[in-house]
């Protein structure tokens, strides 16, 4: 009681994270909730909030990037480009690899015959 005296928190903020609290606890009979219980999932609390933004990242990155995505292109195959030079222009063109300059840059030649 002392620390509810001291703090500069309502009467009514105190009651409603009673409540909060005593409503998202377990019962230890049905292993659920009386929220759970009464409205048939599990509600949010703060640190439901806290970590549901790491674990959504990994879990998007599991679905999303599964291993490795190392694209390695041999001379002469045909691989669709874009020429960042000229940010007007966004879209991808058709291409053949010239050349393999490194691990993931390629001399490259638009159908219409010019180097990008």
């Amino acid at each position: 009681m002392k620390n509810i005296k001291n703090k500069n928190t309502s009467i009514n903020t105190i009651i409603c994270r009673y409540l909060f609290t005593y409503r998202n606890t377990p019962y230890s009979e049905t292993q659920d909730s009386p929220s759970k219980l009464m409205f048939g999932r599990k509600t949010k609390t703060h640190l439901d909030l806290l970590l549901v933004n790491s674990e959504k990242k990994e879990d998007n990155q599991r679905k999303y990037f599964k291993g490795e995505r190392v694209a390695e292109f041999k001379e002469g195959e045909e691989v669709y480009a874009r020429n960042y030079r000229n940010s007007n222009r966004k879209e991808w063109k058709k291409a053949r690899v010239i050349e393999v300059m490194g691990a993931r840059t390629y001399l490259v030649e638009e159908a219409t015959d010019s180097l990008v």
